[in-house]
């Protein structure tokens, strides 16, 4: 086995442990407010600007709705799997976020091993704040954007550092 592989094979078994330690039920009581938007969404084809479920006899009030891609897509997720789909979806999205701050920590010099602790320890430290919201999908989207763009800052690098202009 080469260092390469057993590193894959390293990297793959932790996050096998952080994508199974965060399946669990899903615990966050927003997720059914996400589900029934993610549901009216579907139904209507259309985005709503005023908040519909606060009662018949409150004034509709007007909000900016700038979660409705989450709430479609856990709504999606919800009638394909259920919450056993909704707790696989939220492991994953974990686990989206651990990968690319490992590729960020790679691309940015750091050896594989110390990447990996660095990885399990804060996890742990931050578990308690996974919860299945709109905000946990922008953390995914910003670890996969710092890893994209240390690895364009890493190619763009001279091999030979005595050759950089200065």
């Amino acid at each position: 086995m080469t260092n390469r592989t057993g590193r894959a094979l390293l990297l793959a078994a932790v996050l096998g442990l952080v994508f199974v330690s965060h399946l669990g039920p899903v615990i966050d009581f927003d997720v059914w407010f996400h589900l029934r938007m993610g549901e009216e969404i579907a139904r209507t084809g259309s985005i709503p600007h005023y908040e519909s479920f606060l009662g018949e006899h409150s004034p509709p009030h007007w909000t900016l709705n700038d979660e409705w891609g989450f709430r479609l897509l856990c709504w999606w997720v919800f009638q394909w799997g259920g919450q056993g789909g909704l707790a696989v979806m939220l492991s994953a999205m974990i686990c989206a976020i651990w990968f690319s701050i490992y590729v960020a920590c790679r691309r940015g010099g750091l050896a594989s091993l110390p990447s990996l602790i660095w990885m399990l320890a804060v996890d742990q430290v931050v578990a308690t704040r996974y919860i299945l919201r709109p905000q946990l999908m922008t953390c995914v989207f910003v670890a996969v954007m710092m890893a994209i763009l240390l690895s364009a800052e890493r190619s763009q690098l001279p091999s030979d550092p005595a050759a950089a202009p200065r």
